[in-house]
């Protein structure tokens, strides 16, 4: 017994849910409602449901499509056409995702759903706004036994192995079944499902499986139960036939068809040439036939058949065992696909050819085989005045054709021809390009590019020389012209700004509902901005949101259209700017030292002065200004930040003046490592007064060691 597998009903029950909303949001339709459910969950879960479970409730996940959206909204859930629950509320502008759930905010229904067996009919409808989103799937609940060994979605075949696994004429052979619980929940407990092996309609085999959990599966083991014949067989098995209730019950049972091959003349090789065969051509067909048995094989009759009808028999040689013989035809089959089976030892061959092992079939194109691929538009959405290219690859898979070839573009009604023209001649396997024009009126077109439409060089195969393509040929659209478009002034990173744009109506007619959608990256600017009607010859210019400016290059996008053509996926008009934030500098320039008194007398109270103004377009942030009087501080200030073009004036603590004092200085010091250390020093002497007393000093020279002080505002 193996482990469990993931849960494949409810991957497929619920992937309407989860792949469905989100798409749906993506297409931007103008039919959706301002809020769309995002996600489904239930209580308990939808892998813990089981016979015992009484009541589900279920939560819907709704998000917002419109964040400006205030209103009203209802959820309505139903399962086999009976309400569970019908909630109504109101949606605040701002609210991007929010949960709601049966059990607790149903104002109409019971608010749960009580599970039985079966594949249940789930419908869940979200509208807000006059607008509606229904999602609707298959909810499985209960037990689901089956036999089957394919992925599902693919032809069902038997999940059963053999032992030996090419058992020749006379072993005795071993089945090994997978038995699969691939429901939402066990089987009843104690309850014996039945399973019967069959071989060729006989039965060969029966025994029983019971408590299986939710997909789990259990291999049955039916030993030596046939001895092989030769020739093609049919094995099959059916689980739980009327033992208990399931979710489906035609998944109960599978085939599988094998063959036991049968000693004597059999077809090793099986080769026709040319391939594929030119119209009116000659085909030869041989045929290798070996001697699988350990006796002699006398002379036979070997037979040929063409699309299922006996076409021809040939005497055949005697053959030694282990020993082949060549056998050849000359056919001359009519154009067309068309499949040969020889069948060695034919005495008596019947009209038709049996489904015997030691036969081969092999398909043969007769004359040219024209195929149609990647049909397509250009231009993609085409406007009245356009003129359209339709074009194709037109693949030669047959024989080579005889001359050019006719290709037509039709009405699919068959009524009209909009454009033709010829293909050369092509060789086997030999392609082209073909392109058919055409000016088409408005309206929506559904044509047919036909390869030969009079059916005139006679083909393989009829299935695959056309292709489809539709298409809507719109009125021409308002000329509308972006003049220019970006940002007023030169940005620095953190700057927020607006982005521009102006638009002018060139058209004879006036152009109304519009709105501006900026983009920066990958970054939306709002949810656009109105720019109303334009009359001709009318000019206007909007602003988008701000945008916070970071270093680099960015591509600035702007699309202008009516709300109904941004949903139809085609603006009306659009232009795309690169914009570049230069990583900018602040320039610190530091004054010259000065004192305040300007001209102290030792023993007065004195203050030094120092201006700073930021000259660069960012601001200069974090740093410091520390004052020394001969060498030793006497204060510090701090600087968080100066804006661009500001200057402020630092001054240190009060100090006294004295005779000695010779020097003073003020350093200029970073908080982090983006500012780069500044020092300016002056020296100090008497000053010449007539005043009697002590003599006044002043500051004679300012030596700054770097008078402008860099700073760099990194990003």
């Amino acid at each position: 017994m193996s482990a469990p597998r993931s849960h494949g009903w409810l991957l497929l029950a619920l992937g309407a849910m989860l792949v469905m909303a989100p798409t749906a949001m993506a297409q931007g339709s103008e039919d959706l409602p301002p809020i769309m459910p995002q996600d489904l969950t239930a209580d308990p879960s939808f892998e813990n449901v089981s016979a015992e479970t009484e009541e589900m409730a279920f939560t819907v996940q709704l998000t917002a499509v419109e964040e400006a959206y205030t209103g009203d909204f209802t959820v309505d859930l139903s399962i086999e056409e009976e309400r569970v629950a019908l909630i109504e509320d109101t949606w605040t502008a701002g609210t991007q995702t929010r949960n709601v759930t049966t059990d607790e905010d149903a104002d109409q229904g019971p608010g749960t759903w009580s599970p039985s067996v079966g594949l249940h009919p789930f419908n869940l409808t979200v509208s807000a706004d006059g607008e509606s989103f229904p999602l609707e799937f298959k909810l499985p609940t209960g037990p689901d036994l089956t036999v089957e060994g394919s992925e599902r979605g693919a032809e069902p075949t038997l999940d059963v192995t053999m032992e030996p696994a090419e058992p020749a004429p006379g072993d005795e052979v071993t089945f090994h079944l997978n038995v699969t619980n691939q429901g939402s929940w066990a089987t009843p407990e104690g309850t014996p499902a039945p399973v019967a092996l069959t071989l060729d309609g006989e039965e060969i085999g029966r025994t029983t499986v019971q408590n299986l959990e939710a997909e789990e599966d259990t291999q049955l083991t039916f030993a030596d139960a046939w001895t092989a014949e030769g020739g093609h067989h049919t094995i099959a098995a059916t689980a739980a036939k009327d033992a208990f209730e399931e979710i489906l019950d035609e998944n109960n049972n599978a085939s599988m068809a094998f063959t036991v091959q049968q000693p004597g003349l059999s077809v090793r090789a099986l080769e026709a040439s040319p391939s594929p065969v030119p119209a009116n051509g000659s085909l030869t067909l041989e045929a290798t036939l070996e001697n699988t048995a350990s006796e002699r094989r006398e002379a036979s009759t070997t037979a040929v058949y063409l699309d299922g009808e006996l076409h021809r028999e040939t005497d055949t040689e005697a053959v030694e065992p282990g020993e082949t013989t060549n056998v050849t035809w000359q056919l001359e089959p009519d154009v067309g696909v068309h499949e040969l089976t020889v069948l060695p030892e034919a005495e008596d061959a019947p009209d038709e050819p049996p489904a015997d092992a030691s036969s081969a079939t092999r398909t043969v194109t007769v004359g040219p085989d024209l195929a149609v691929t990647g049909v397509g538009t250009e231009p993609a959405q085409p406007l009245t005045g356009d003129e359209v290219t339709v074009n194709a690859t037109v693949t030669n898979r047959g024989a080579a054709t005889n001359g050019s070839v006719p290709v037509a573009l039709i009405d699919r009604l068959g009524d009209q021809t909009y454009a033709s023209t010829n293909v050369s001649a092509l060789e086997t396997g030999e392609r082209t390009e073909v392109e058919l024009t055409l000016e088409p009126e408005a309206g929506d077109y559904d044509l047919l590019f036909q390869i030969d439409p009079e059916e005139a060089i006679g083909q393989a195969e009829r299935g695959n020389d056309h292709g489809f393509v539709s298409f809507t040929v719109r009125e021409q659209e308002p000329e509308l012209v972006i003049e220019s478009v970006g940002f007023e002034d030169e940005l620095v990173p953190g700057q927020r700004r607006p982005a521009q744009v102006t638009v002018t109506n060139e058209g004879s007619d006036t152009v109304t509902d519009l709105e501006a959608r900026f983009q920066v990256d990958d970054t939306l600017l709002g949810q656009g901005a109105d720019v109303g009607s334009l009359d001709p010859d009318e000019t206007a210019t909007v602003e988008s949101r701000n945008w916070t400016a970071e270093a680099g290059e960015h591509e600035l996008s702007v699309r202008i259209g009516s709300p109904h053509d941004f949903a139809a996926g085609h603006p009306l008009v659009s232009a795309t700017r690169t914009v570049t934030v230069a990583d900018a500098d602040a320039n610190l320039t530091v004054g010259e030292l000065a004192t305040e008194p300007a001209r102290p007398s030792p023993g007065d109270e004195v203050k030094l002065l120092l201006d700073v103004t930021n000259e660069g377009p960012v601001p200069a942030t974090g740093f410091t200004v520390e004052f020394t009087v001969d060498g030793e501080r006497i204060g510090m200030r701090t600087v968080d930040e100066l804006a661009p073009g500001a200057n402020r004036t630092l001054e240190s603590p009060a100090w006294t003046l004295d005779a000695e004092t010779t020097s003073a200085s003020a350093v200029v010091a970073p908080n982090s490592e983006d500012l780069e250390t500044r020092e300016i020093t002056a020296t100090l002497a008497e000053a010449s007064s007539d005043v009697p007393g002590p003599a006044p000093v002043a500051i004679l020279a300012a030596i700054a060691s770097a008078a402008v002080a860099g700073v760099r505002r990194r990003g």
